[in-house]
């Protein structure tokens, strides 16, 4: 029921144009990455995130590589990313030596 009522929450948010006021708790999933999405009449927003770790004694640079198909906008980010080609965006993402960082990013999918 808790989780129900955020869901309805953020998609009252979205409907007014505050979605990126509302900060959700989304539980990970096994692969290290989660994700929520709230669909609207005219677009669906999805909230992701990825936990890269590095057991390496020194920093690397990881890249994260999304297909993002359709007409989207990225609304939010933790890194700067770049446009691979029509479907797919990457990351590049610094994780310090036998650290972790958790790359997280908002999408705008238009229908």
């Amino acid at each position: 029921m808790f989780f129900r009522s955020i869901v309805i929450a953020l998609a009252f948010a979205l409907a007014s144009e505050t979605a990126y006021a509302v900060e959700l708790e989304v539980p990970p999933s096994a692969s290290g990455g989660a994700y929520l999405t709230v669909y609207t009449n005219d677009f669906a927003l999805t909230r992701d995130q990825r936990t890269v770790r590095n057991a390496k004694p020194r920093a690397v640079t990881v890249p994260v590589v999304e297909q993002l198909p359709g007409s989207r906008e990225i609304t939010r980010e933790t890194a700067s990313h770049k446009k691979l080609n029509a479907a797919e965006v990457e990351w590049a993402v610094q994780v310090p030596a036998m650290g972790r960082v958790v790359l997280e990013y908002n999408v705008r999918t238009r229908f």
